[in-house]
C-alpha cells in the first residue's frame, strides 16, 4: 500500500510540473513586418506601416529602416500605438540625423508594451523616374528587440512592391471612390424624383395604408427571428483535463490513505 501511496504522489507532482510549464512549448517569434498601405498614383505617394506582432511582451528596441534614395523620398514619419506610452526617438532625413535612405527607430519602456501593434507609418514620394513595373523594395535590420526576460526571437518580413499602372485598391481608395458612386447616383436619383413627384403623390395614401399593414408583419417577424439567431458567447475556453486529472490523483490518494487504515486497525 505504501508503494501504490507514492506512486499516485509521484504522478501527481508530474502533472502539477506539466501543467506550470506547458506554456512555455507555446511561444512564437516575434515578426517585425513592413506592410503596404496603398499606392496613390494621382499624388505619387506610398505609405508603409511597421509593425511587430508575436506572443512575447517587449519593452525595449532598436529597428534600422532602408529604402532606395533615387526611388522614394520621406515626407511623413508617424509614431505608431505600440510606442505611444514609451520613449521613443526616431532618425530620419525629416529630422535631420540621418541621410535620405535610412530611418534609425529605437524606443524603450519601464512597462511591458503590447506583444503586436504599429512602431511607425511611413508616406514616401515616388520619384520622378519611378514608372509602372518598377519594384520598390524597404528592408529592415532588427538589431535589437528585448522584454524582461531578456531578448526576443525574431523574424522579419520585408516590402517588395511593383508599382502599378493606376491607383491600387486600398481602403481609402475604395471609399473615395464609393463616395464619388455615391454622389454621381444621387444627382441621378434627384433628376428622376423630379419627373416623377406629380404620380407619386396620388398613390402617396394607397401605397402609406399598404405599407403599414406589411411593415408592422415585418417587423414582428424580423424581431423573432432575431432573438431566435442570437446566442451567447461566454468566451470559456478553460481545459478541463487537467482538473479531472487532479480530481481522480486526489481521490486515488484518499481511497489508499482509508484503506490503509482499515488495515492496521
Amino acid at each position: 500500500m505504501k508503494n501504490i501511496i507514492r506512486k499516485l504522489a509521484v504522478v501527481a507532482a508530474i502533472v502539477l510540473c506539466l501543467a506550470q510549464t506547458c506554456q512555455v512549448f507555446a511561444t512564437e517569434n516575434s515578426n517585425v513586418t513592413l506592410k503596404n498601405q496603398g499606392i496613390n498614383m494621382k499624388q505619387r505617394t506610398i505609405q508603409v506601416q511597421c509593425d511587430i506582432s508575436g506572443a512575447d511582451p517587449i519593452t525595449n528596441g532598436k529597428i534600422r529602416i532602408l529604402y532606395n534614395s533615387s526611388q522614394l523620398h520621406l515626407k511623413a514619419n508617424e509614431k505608431g500605438e505600440l510606442v505611444t506610452n514609451a520613449l521613443c526617438e526616431v532618425n530620419d532625413c525629416i529630422s535631420g540625423n540621418k541621410e535620405e535612405g535610412e530611418i534609425v527607430l529605437a524606443f524603450a519602456s519601464a512597462e511591458e508594451l503590447p506583444a503586436q501593434g504599429c512602431l511607425t507609418t511611413m508616406t514616401f514620394e515616388l520619384d520622378g523616374n519611378v514608372k509602372t513595373g518598377d519594384v520598390i523594395k524597404i528592408t529592415t535590420n532588427v538589431e535589437k528587440l528585448a522584454g524582461n526576460s531578456g531578448n526576443v526571437s525574431v523574424e522579419k518580413k520585408d516590402l517588395s512592391v511593383t508599382v502599378p499602372e493606376k491607383e491600387e485598391k486600398t481602403g481609402s481608395g475604395q471609399e473615395e471612390k464609393k463616395e464619388e458612386n455615391s454622389g454621381d447616383a444621387s444627382e441621378t436619383v434627384t433628376k428622376k424624383e423630379d419627373d416623377k413627384i406629380s404620380g407619386q403623390i396620388e398613390n402617396t395614401s394607397a401605397k402609406n395604408s399598404s405599407s403599414g399593414q406589411s411593415g408592422s408583419k415585418k417587423q414582428s417577424s424580423s424581431e423573432g427571428k432575431t432573438n431566435a439567431v442570437k446566442s451567447v458567447k461566454t468566451g470559456d475556453t478553460v481545459n478541463v483535463l487537467w482538473p479531472a486529472a487532479m480530481v481522480t490523483v486526489s481521490g486515488a490518494v484518499i481511497i489508499g490513505i482509508i484503506r490503509k487504515r482499515k488495515t492496521c486497525r
